[in-house]
């Protein structure tokens, strides 16, 4: 039996041509004396690089390699020139028409003791999107930003195999905003027309089942239009889980000049692209999440007493208008905490911050400085102006708040200070002021406010306030 299946593999064998064979073999085959000189290539060069055979036969096969793109390929080179038999894959950088760099693997075989051979068989094959694919692990592996990873997967989406012109990831269900990777005929303006027209991408795809439109005919109407006048043939819409749950966090779009649906090599790369996009968004989300923990108080959400500085000191810096603080701290709080508990003094601490922010608004920045102690800055704000804010949170603190049907009452005393940047040394001398104001009005009267002494004598009056 075996000697019959041999015997019929040399039969069919000796019906091939083995040149013809030899140029149908998928990828380049080029054959290398021992002087580096390309002797022979099959024609699948021109489609791989743009050369013809006859523009390479004769010429030396370095003078077509980029060396910065792999600074060890001469050193593979001169090992398969030296040693005999198949060497493993190489990544070399081959230069096509047009100064382009193509990222190809490179298998040579050595057989210049072959004399019906006698030179380097070289293998070449084009890898430009694993390569980029290592490129976005070693940028993940990195730390590099969410934009660099996403402009390396939007180049592995124009490479051979998806062929995508414009790659868009879509962010708005997650809060986040579109980001659109565009080849160099697409502008920012064109991606949020695709986007604006796109109600598709919203809420339809699921974890691991994609949107494929492969044709105009299969576009709802305001995508067809887009589509079209863009000149995109078809789009497929890749859903982003977000990691350990089964929500969709982002969709990922490739817009492509052909029509059709994508072939199953296609649809390996998108879904691996997609995974890639997934492990981004996630390290992205924890990185937000640690910044947000480290300047923001995880009470109440507002930002801590070091990030108030900041927040100060930047009012002070941005403009020549007056910057005014008032530095807060509760009465009668320790009573509720003491005799009612943790968890009902921290229903009060939130719901004294939910009034501040709704008193305060977009006007000013309002931080947590401490247990009971809360500041507010109002860039913009004199003493004035900043008297008539201390009034209404008096008066809305007194407000009782309501807790599992019980009412809590706390009230407030207050210190107040207001300077530019050219009256004041710094944001530390600013809140410092109306610190010292604070544990003033704290002696005098509880529930009260108090204007630092250093405030009343700058440039603008600031009469003392009544008791309120």
């Amino acid at each position: 039996m075996e000697l019959s299946t041999a015997a019929q593999r040399n039969e069919v064998f000796d019906a091939v041509d083995p040149y013809a064979l030899l140029l149908a073999v998928p990828g380049v085959v080029a054959v290398v004396d021992a002087g580096g000189t390309i002797v022979w290539v099959n024609d699948q060069v021109t489609e791989l690089s743009g050369h013809r055979p006859e523009d390479l036969i004769g010429t030396g096969m370095l003078d077509h390699l980029d060396m910065e793109a792999n600074p060890l390929a001469l050193e593979s080179i001169g090992y398969a020139l030296e040693n005999e038999g198949i060497r493993l894959p190489t990544i070399l950088g081959f230069r096509a028409v047009g100064d382009r760099t193509l990222m190809v693997e490179v298998v040579a075989n050595n057989q210049f003791s072959n004399p019906a051979i006698g030179g380097l068989v070289v293998h070449i094959r084009p890898c430009d999107e694993r390569d980029l694919i290592d490129q976005i692990l070693t940028a993940m592996a990195g730390g590099a930003e969410m934009a660099s990873v996403f402009e390396r997967a939007h180049r592995v989406g124009a490479a051979a195999t998806l062929r995508s012109s414009m790659s868009v990831i879509l962010m708005g269900d997650a809060g986040r905003a579109a980001i659109g990777f565009n080849s160099a005929d697409h502008g920012s303006d064109r991606v949020a027309r695709l986007i604006d027209a796109a109600d598709l991408w919203h809420g339809v795809p699921r974890v691991n089942e994609s949107v494929i439109l492969p044709n105009h005919d299969a576009m709802p109407p305001d995508v067809r239009r887009v589509a079209v006048e863009e000149g995109f043939s078809s789009i497929w819409a890749y859903p982003v889980g977000l990691l350990g749950t089964d929500s969709v966090g982002a969709v990922l779009l490739f817009c492509r000049r052909e029509a059709g649906p994508p072939e199953p090599s296609a649809v390996m790369l998108a879904t691996q692209l997609s995974r890639f996009t997934q492990l981004v968004l996630d390290r992205h989300d924890r990185s937000e999440q640690l910044l947000h923990a480290a300047h923001h108080d995880g009470l109440t959400g507002l930002i801590n007493r070091n990030r108030f500085y900041d927040a100060v000191e930047e009012a002070l810096q941005e403009s020549d208008h007056p910057v005014g603080l008032a530095y807060l701290d509760l009465d009668g709080f320790k009573v509720v905490n003491d005799r009612f508990g943790h968890r009902i003094g921290d229903l009060v601490l939130i719901e004294v911050a939910a009034r501040l922010v709704s008193i305060v608004g977009a006007r000013g920045t309002i931080g947590r400085l401490g247990g009971d102690e809360f500041g507010i800055c109002v860039p913009g704000m004199d003493l004035d102006a900043l008297e008539q804010l201390t009034a209404e949170v008096l008066a809305r603190l007194l407000d009782p708040i309501v807790i599992d049907g019980r009412d809590h009452v706390v009230g407030a005393t207050l210190g107040l200070s207001a300077a530019t940047r050219s009256s004041v040394g710094s944001a530390d001398e600013l809140v410092d002021e109306a610190d010292g104001a604070l544990i003033g009005a704290k002696v005098v009267e509880k529930g009260s406010a108090r204007i630092a002494a250093a405030a009343t004598a700058r440039s603008w009056p600031a009469p003392d306030l009544p008791d309120l």
